[in-house]
């Protein structure tokens, strides 16, 4: 795992692609050592294992939503103008409320989902459009927004995880 903690942002999307596989390996590896029981129980103050998951799915749909047409507010169940409004807490949150009583079977349909979503989307990519700054004007550029939402994420979730087993 030091290979893609400390890997720079990738600039293909084949790059990106093999990290994003790696990490979501890892992940599972992590998750599979959690019993059926515990991949839903939460501890106090701390989200389970199914929740976890959730999360990542929510912002990795979210960002191939906005690299694709700008309409992560529309995954959120939000107006524009009310997501662009919404601290980063505050979208968790959010995200939270919307999935906690999702069952652990379609959270991780849905992973699966959104994981085929990212790869299909840096499938049709080109260097240029990786390379291109994400806002329009000035860093982080496509390629590590996207890295951001997928394997970086995932990899901070598996720390987490790991630790919630001891």
């Amino acid at each position: 795992m030091r290979e893609l903690e400390d890997s720079p942002a990738p600039e293909t999307a084949e790059e990106l692609t093999r990290l994003n596989r790696m990490a979501r390996g890892a992940l599972m590896e992590t998750l599979d050592r959690f019993t059926p029981a515990d991949r839903e129980a939460r501890k106090a103050n701390s989200w389970s294992a199914k929740d976890h998951i959730a999360h990542l799915v929510a912002w990795e749909r979210m960002i191939v939503a906005t690299a694709r047409d700008r309409s992560a507010h529309r995954f959120a169940g939000l107006a524009a103008e009310t997501y662009e409004g919404q601290n980063l807490e505050q979208i968790n949150d959010l995200l939270f409320e919307r999935s906690k009583e999702t069952p652990w079977d379609d959270v991780l349909r849905e992973f699966d989902t959104a994981y085929a979503e990212t790869t299909a989307l840096l499938d049709t990519m080109s260097e240029a459009e990786l390379a291109a700054p994400w806002g329009g004007g000035s860093p982080p550029s496509v390629a590590q927004r996207i890295a951001g939402d997928a394997y970086q994420h995932y990899l901070e979730h598996r720390r987490w995880l790991n630790e919630s087993l001891g």
